[in-house]
């Protein structure tokens, strides 16, 4: 067994209570992976310092699940959604989860669940909020994949152009002009005005004449 790549993303929360005495709350949310000292285990969303009680983050984050401990019920993942202060931050609210609840109750596997868990208090242990986020596992990292090797394909036939096909060169690589036969002089030469520029270019004799309007 390796290790399972498993990604959460901490969506939103509803608070109950505003921490702050008389300004808006700044919300953010810690989230730790517990159990497994191998592997980093903490990340932090960014802070929203605009919505007040009605926090969105919209913020994705991968950690590296132990597939034994993972299986064995020995690691849980830690929510703790906190207010930014000046003179410190103060928590408000926080859950644990068993990773292992998490897996059970993945139904497709190639799609994030969703789900929406009540956080509490880290000293009364009451309601103070709903945290919404989704999650995702991944494959073991121990399984090698091999890649099928590529087929040889047969190098494509070159394409000869038609005979009669005409030849103009105009010089201009980023641009494509179409250009009127009425204005090449009798030494195969055409000069017109192009966006206030004299604009020359040579045409093979025996190529066929265009009838297309320019628009000049």
């Amino acid at each position: 067994m390796g290790h399972i790549p498993l990604e959460i993303t901490v969506k939103s929360a509803q608070v109950f209570n505003n921490v702050n005495l008389f300004s808006k709350m700044h919300l953010y949310t810690i989230v730790r992976l517990l159990g497994d000292s191998s592997t980093p285990k903490k990340r932090k969303t960014t802070i929203d310092e605009h919505s007040g009680s009605h926090p969105f983050w919209w913020f994705s984050m991968t950690f590296l699940v132990d597939e034994s401990k993972l299986l064995q019920n020995n690691l849980n993942l830690s929510f703790q959604v906190k207010c930014s202060r000046n003179l410190g931050d103060k928590s408000v609210g926080i859950l644990t989860i068993p990773i292992k609840e998490l897996y059970d109750s993945t139904g497709n596997r190639n799609y994030p669940t969703n789900v929406a868990y009540t956080i509490n208090s880290s000293s009364s242990g009451k309601p103070r909020g709903v945290l919404y986020f989704s999650y995702m596992f991944g494959g073991s990292e121990n399984k090698s994949h091999a890649m099928p090797s590529a087929a040889r394909l047969p190098s494509p036939n070159p394409i000869s152009p038609a005979p009669s096909a005409p030849y103009i060169s105009t010089g201009y690589d980023d641009e494509e002009y179409v250009f009127s036969t009425n204005n090449i002089d009798s030494s195969g030469q055409c000069t017109l005005p192009v966006n206030g520029c004299s604009f020359r270019s040579s045409v093979v004799p025996s190529a066929p004449y265009l009838p297309v309007d320019y628009g000049c």
